[in-house]
């Protein structure tokens, strides 16, 4: 089993002197979605875009979106 482990360490390029966690993959697909989330909203440039949808939301610059013709139109 050790054998099996180290094979799988050093193809997975890991440093084994630094720590690490594995969990079964339907755990990280609930975990994925809350840590993207969270980097999002670390990100300057997410948070500029924030501020720029509100600015556009105050100055009544709202566009719809028609997904039967792909156009977008003012909303007044």
């Amino acid at each position: 089993m050790a054998k099996v482990k180290e094979v799988m360490l050093k193809s997975l390029k890991i440093n084994k002197k630094g720590m690490f966690v594995l969990i079964p993959f339907k755990e990280w697909l609930k975990i994925e979605p809350v840590l993207e989330d969270y980097l999002l909203s670390k990100s300057q440039n997410y948070i500029k875009s924030i501020k720029q949808a509100r600015a556009d939301i105050e100055k009544k610059k709202l566009h719809a979106f028609d997904l039967k013709t792909g156009k977008l139109t003012k909303i007044k």
